[in-house]
């Protein structure tokens, strides 16, 4: 990712009447920073058959880059010190190395089903969902006094899920189809954590 924005500072000479020879320091945004996203995706698909379809991903990647914000270097500024942001590589706040996500459909057109258990099912009916599951946001491990322990944004909080299911069902009426919908989000009521606690990680 090319032509990330970074702050960098400038500083000037200039002549005041009274104080003589003066420096000033100031910052400017420039976009001349970068990031990197590297990895694997594997996918599997099952085209549609008589009655299911469905998809299942699964990406390992990693994202390093010199700063995760482009305020790094005022910041450092601003806190008394003098030198340079790292120069090398590190993890950036977005980078969440494991991704899993699935969908499935499983729809009868037919007016009659298949048999469960020996028993006929009811035809004009379809059920499809999405369940994913992904590594937690990453996170600078701390100590209790709040010291930096780790890289920066080298750990990832718990993992995340979410599961999202829609039921259907509809009936023909002449040239017309009536469709009842059932619709649910993360129907487990799985937390979706805001925040993660740098010292225990939760």
């Amino acid at each position: 990712i090319f032509n990330y924005p970074t702050s960098e500072r400038f500083t000037v000479q200039y002549y005041d009447p009274v104080e003589g020879s003066k420096e000033a320091t100031y910052f400017l945004y420039r976009n001349s920073d970068y990031s990197r996203s590297r990895g694997v995706e594997l996918s599997l698909r099952k085209r549609r058959g008589r009655y299911l379809s469905g998809s299942l991903n699964y990406t390992y990647s990693i994202a390093t880059g010199r700063s995760s914000d482009p305020n790094a270097q005022r910041e450092l500024y601003i806190g008394g010190a003098t030198g340079e942001v790292e120069l090398q590589e590190g993890y950036l706040w977005w980078n969440r190395p494991h991704s899993l996500s699935t969908t499935f459909d499983y729809r009868v057109e037919s007016p009659r089903g298949p048999r469960l258990f020996g028993l006929p099912l009811p035809g004009h009916w379809g059920i499809n969902g999405n369940y994913s599951l992904s590594s937690g946001r990453a996170y600078t491990k701390e100590d209790l006094t709040g010291r930096p322990i780790s890289e920066d944004y080298a750990h990832n909080g718990p993992l995340e899920q979410n599961l999202n299911l829609k039921l259907q069902k509809w009936v023909l009426w002449g040239n017309y189809r009536l469709e009842f919908t059932l619709q649910g989000w993360n129907v487990f009521d799985w937390n979706q954590p805001r925040s993660v606690d740098p010292v225990t990680g939760k």
